[in-house]
């Protein structure tokens, strides 16, 4: 019990939980660890074979994302409808897994299955990316309340945070031992370990709640489009989504620069590869710190609404940077800045607005949020991207006031939270 105790309060002087917290905390910290763990092994692999297909077969490859959200999102409501929490991570995570290894044996096939499975994988991961992260961060909003959520759901991200370095590293040091193909197979076994953290986390966040185990059993009820519906019946989720959107834009027209200066700069796949790796590594690093000793600080001093405005101005930064200096230094540098951001104060923000809304919404809306309308603006981007390009108008003076726009809508939903969680009505 003394050493529990030291444990319990080592967590809390860190970050910031109290000690009956501390149990659930670790837990999610470590599934979280081994889900982006396994994310940032695959990334590289995505990045290499996407380069490959140019800008002109990257933008159909976001369109094709986009479209299977759109079949994925409707199929997902209906199991939060009939599954609870408990089961239906495993469900959802299980199903990733055998994806897995059916993408190693037809990538390793060669030919033409190659080439399509390559394809696919790239529509796949981007997939699997947002359903199980999202997935996970529902699975927080349902356990932690808002003032709990400013206060622990940076140390929450660091954990994911410190998977991705270890996932780059591996990625970097394995490819040439093992091979490209070989790596995916070491991610399965990472999920395996992350269903494991999300069982013990439920027991320990039940305990947290004092909820019946039965809860976490229970699926929410309702039809396959709830999420849809309930994003546009609301005008803070609708915010929410909006946030997404723009973000989505940004994001996605920076992608495109990267992968330009990249294709035209290293020639060599490993290279490529290598590359890809090491500037995840230099992401994450940057971000781990930020989320351990800024985050929560950040977000008890300015507050939610200010936090997620920071995001927007630094891509407009950034998008300028990269359309007058098109050079591996600089996409170097806006990357590390734009997408540490991202991990470290722009997202664990954009979750505590989800504590605030009813457990259907935090699974059903959450999910189309930040699969559909997330990749929706992925496909949009791509094919502005390429006709903003052939009209030979400059990125910068459109994105700089998309940037403008997604910054206020940021702090317009950060002010409806707020009001929210003070009890002044539901925004």
């Amino acid at each position: 019990m003394q050493e529990a105790s030291l444990i319990q309060r080592g967590i809390s002087k860190v970050s910031g939980a109290e000690p009956r917290e501390a149990g659930a905390l670790l837990w999610g910290f470590a599934w979280f660890f081994f889900l982006l763990l396994s994310y940032f092994i695959l990334r590289p692999i995505r990045e290499t074979l996407g380069v490959e297909r140019g800008i002109s077969g990257l933008k159909w490859l976001f369109t094709a994302t986009f479209v299977v959200m759109l079949v994925a999102v409707p199929l997902y409501s209906g199991l939060v409808g009939r599954m609870g929490r408990r089961r239906l991570v495993p469900f959802v995570y299980l199903f990733f897994i055998f994806n897995l290894l059916l993408f190693w044996g037809a990538l390793s096939a060669g030919g033409a299955l190659r080439a399509f499975a390559a394809d696919a994988y790239f529509v796949w991961l981007s997939v699997f990316n947002l359903f199980a992260v999202s997935i996970f961060w529902s699975f927080q909003a349902d356990l932690f309340s808002s003032e709990q959520a400013k206060r622990l759901f940076g140390f929450l991200a660091a954990g994911g945070t410190l998977g991705a370095i270890c996932g780059s590293i591996v990625a970097a040091e394995l490819a040439p031992v093992i091979g490209t193909t070989n790596l995916i197979l070491i991610p399965a076994v990472f999920l395996g370990l992350s269903l494991l953290c999300m069982r013990r986390l439920d027991t320990h966040g039940q305990a947290l709640r004092g909820e019946p185990e039965a809860s976490s059993s229970e699926g929410t009820g309702g039809g396959l489009l709830d999420g849809f519906f309930a994003t546009f019946r609301s005008p803070y989720l609708l915010a929410i989504a909006a946030y997404m959107l723009c973000n989505a834009l940004l994001g996605t027209t920076v992608y495109f620069q990267q992968m330009e200066i990249v294709k035209e700069t290293i020639q060599a796949e490993a290279e490529r590869l290598a590359f890809f790796a090491r500037l995840n590594l230099w992401v994450q690093c940057a971000t781990v710190v930020i989320q351990v000793l800024v985050t929560a600080r950040l977000l008890k001093a300015v507050g939610v609404a200010a936090a997620l405005c920071i995001l927007p101005c630094l891509y407009a930064v950034g998008v300028g940077a990269l359309g007058m200096v098109p050079t591996l230094t600089v996409l170097a540098i806006v990357d590390v800045v734009r997408r540490s951001a991202t991990y470290a104060i722009s997202g664990p923000s954009r979750e505590v607005l989800f504590t605030s809304v009813t457990r259907s919404e935090k699974y059903k809306a959450k999910s189309f949020i930040d699969t559909a309308v997330f990749r929706g603006g992925d496909a949009l981007a791509g094919h502005a991207f390429n006709a903003l390009r052939g009209a030979g108008i400059g990125l910068v003076t459109v994105m700089v006031p998309v940037a403008a726009l997604w910054a206020w809508i940021g702090h317009k939903a950060g002010r409806m939270h707020q009001a929210e969680a003070r009890g002044e009505g539901k925004a």
